[in-house]
């Protein structure tokens, strides 16, 4: 993200990484499917279910 990423967008993407790494894959999934790309950020929700071994995240995701 840039510097000039507003605070609540910011806030946004920070709960977005939070719910991937809880393992949260219903609430981030409905995220997903509203417009929130999965490589959204470095890491992504992707790679953080990867690195968690979330493999229902995953096919959530399509990147199983």
């Amino acid at each position: 993200m840039t510097d000039d990423t507003d605070a609540e967008t910011l806030a946004f993407a920070h709960r977005m990484f939070d719910l991937a790494r809880g393992g949260m894959t219903e609430e981030l999934a409905g995220q997903v499917d509203a417009g929130l790309p999965v490589n959204l950020g470095s890491p992504s929700a992707v790679d953080i279910a990867r690195f968690f071994d979330l493999p229902e995240m995953l096919a959530a995701l399509g990147r199983s």
